[in-house]
């Protein structure tokens, strides 16, 4: 039957933010030859997490030209990589990844960013990598940082699953 939720009790999570935490662990967790690194580079994939209104919404990439949304409340846009513009920017932030991996540093964990940061994970065949960029910068609102080209890639990926979902 229904029972009142006491004072120490979290909050009751709904199934949109289950389903994010499983698709999220899942995409973390293909690093170290879970999955082959995009051509000419050691990089598998790219896992973002980017502040939204809301929660959290996470960008992932991977090496397959696979490239998918999620979003911490529940919604999804995935295999947007089964179209040609978004596996082309998909290849192309995975190549400029693997020319800036110097910038990232190993991840003692997956967590999500602290408040006005976007966090990248960068997954490969043997560690784990991230970087921590100010939300400015992600929005092009600051300019001079120094992973501005891959966080113009990241937007250039974005920009090609939206326009794939606009023509659904």
């Amino acid at each position: 039957m229904f029972r009142r939720q006491t004072r120490d009790e979290p909050p009751p999570r709904s199934d949109g933010a289950d389903r994010y935490d499983r698709l999220r662990t899942m995409a973390l967790r293909v690093g170290g030859g879970a999955m082959p690194p995009a051509p000419g580079t050691f990089v598998v994939g790219l896992v973002v997490d980017l502040p939204a209104s809301t929660g959290t919404s996470t960008l992932v990439a991977f090496g397959n030209d696979t490239a998918s949304v999620y979003s911490s409340t529940g919604g999804a846009t995935v295999d947007a990589g089964l179209h040609a513009a978004v596996a082309s920017a998909t290849r192309r932030l995975l190549t400029l990844v693997d020319a800036h991996l110097a910038m990232f540093r190993e991840a003692p964990d997956h967590a999500l960013p602290p408040r006005g940061s976007v966090r990248l994970h960068v997954l490969t065949t043997t560690t784990d990598r991230r970087a921590d960029a100010p939300t400015a910068a992600f929005s092009r609102r600051e300019p001079q940082h120094e992973l501005s080209a891959v966080l113009a890639a990241v937007q250039e990926l974005v920009t090609e699953i939206r326009a794939v979902t606009e023509q659904r």
